[in-house]
């Protein structure tokens, strides 16, 4: 169930839980209808993602177009009934009022918070595909977007899409760790901001663990697991500013081919993740991460595939005493031929050396993007607590090498910070 937040005005829209996520809700029972138009659930995700960024920019009053014929109008009103101030975006956006939320679809007769303004819709001349509005107390969603508005909107706006990024030959700069900061005590939200502010456009939500198989071996309750994920990706998402949510997924921790867990048992608890991730909280594309086994991650691509959006598939590498690239179950070389349908592949979780191994031995054998995400070198343990011995400075310098052979993702992973991802974007941009 969704969480309603007593928050008045689009503040509240904007930065808590509850409506955001229940607009992408509302969205989701349309991803069928709109794919045979179309248009994909990353399209989607993307221009609702930029319309809510623009919004909270703007004051009330203020008509401001954003795309050809898309007009962002923030009304503010006063509510003689409850006496007090709401700010209202017919269309995309939401009245607060009380532990209340409503969406505003149409011109609803008698809803004093429009009542009397003269220009009430988001999008003028598609005023015809907008349904009236509904009201919806404790997350109990009804729907109120037909198809062809939805369509329109995202045909009008045109968000540049990650993948739009890569094909047309940008270098995409990622974050940083996000769980070895976390257990330092930084909260997720304030991590995210930091690292837009640091300059990465593409980051990772807080959900690594979190999928059932792997809640159930920690006794946690695999019933929170959809809300855990909804909260993640939001709290991605309500930073100061716009950038790309990946769906941070990783690996189950029972072994498919020693028949420690199903087939099924598999694609059931990844669809629970995945449902979450993108239908309810709307990200733009899923990261399948720190990826071993690869007869049990065949399983999660196959199922991650169902979703329409862009997968990125990273593997934890290591170099053998005989040089060669491996992971725990044998040699990369013949894992990474049994993934050539996925877009962006890469290596995660290893040394920085062995990311540039792998830059180096692939880039020629494939046509797919490539990513690269190491540690901050090899820990040591000092104390009950692992230091990582790569400055920022040495991240940077393995950041201009990555880029020179021929990476198209960049980021770090185990022990990097945002003070990494700065000097990274710095020696990128100099």
């Amino acid at each position: 169930m969704i969480k309603m937040l007593n928050v008045p005005g689009l503040e509240g829209f904007v930065k808590f839980v509850g409506n955001h996520g229940t607009f992408h809700q509302i969205v989701s029972q349309f991803e069928d209808e709109c794919r045979k138009e179309g248009v994909t659930p990353e399209e989607i995700a993307n221009t609702l993602d930029w319309i809510i960024y623009n919004l909270a920019k703007q004051e009330p009053g203020r008509r401001v177009e954003i795309a050809p014929g898309v007009h962002i109008h923030l009304v503010e009103s006063y509510d003689e009934e409850r006496g007090i101030k709401c700010q209202s975006c017919l269309g995309v956006g939401v009245n607060i009022v009380g532990n209340r939320s409503y969406f505003i679809t149409g011109m609803p007769s008698g809803n004093k918070v429009v009542e009397g303004d003269p220009d009430t819709t988001l999008i003028g001349n598609l005023f015809p595909h907008f349904i009236r509005a509904h009201h919806f107390p404790e997350g109990n969603v009804r729907y109120g977007l037909k198809t062809e508005f939805l369509v329109e909107l995202v045909r009008r706006v045109k968000v540049p899409t990650l993948m739009d990024r890569l094909n047309t030959g940008g270098l995409i700069l990622m974050d940083g760790a996000i769980g070895t900061n976390v257990m330092r005590g930084m909260k997720t939200r304030n991590l995210h901001q930091m690292y837009y502010d640091s300059g990465s456009i593409l980051s990772d939500t807080n959900t690594f663990v979190a999928n059932p198989l792997k809640m159930r071996q920690e006794r946690r309750d695999i019933s929170e697991c959809k809300g855990f994920n909804y909260e993640q990706v939001m709290a991605a998402k309500r930073i100061n500013g716009i950038n790309y949510i990946r769906g941070a997924i990783g690996p189950q921790p029972y072994i498919l081919m020693m028949e420690q867990v199903t087939k099924d048992e598999i694609i059931k608890a990844y669809n629970i993740q995945l449902d979450a991730l993108v239908r309810i909280a709307g990200v733009h594309c899923i990261a399948i991460e720190t990826s071993y086994d690869p007869v049990s991650t065949r399983v999660v691509v196959d199922t991650a595939k169902k979703y329409d959006l862009p997968i990125m598939l990273s593997f934890s590498v290591h170099t053998s005493a005989d040089n060669r690239l491996i992971t725990n179950f044998g040699d990369f070389r013949d894992i990474f031929g049994q993934f050539e349908d996925v877009p962006i592949i890469g290596v995660n979780c290893c040394l920085p050396e062995d990311a540039l191994k792998f830059l180096k031995e692939y880039r020629d054998r494939t046509g797919q993007f490539l990513m690269v995400e190491p540690n901050a070198g090899m820990p040591e343990i000092i104390g009950r607590e692992n230091r990582y011995p790569l400055s920022p400075e040495q991240f940077a310098d393995f950041s201009l090498k990555a880029r020179k052979y021929g990476a198209d993702l960049i980021g770090g992973c185990c022990g990097t910070t945002p003070e990494h991802i700065k000097a990274a974007h710095q020696a990128l941009n100099s």
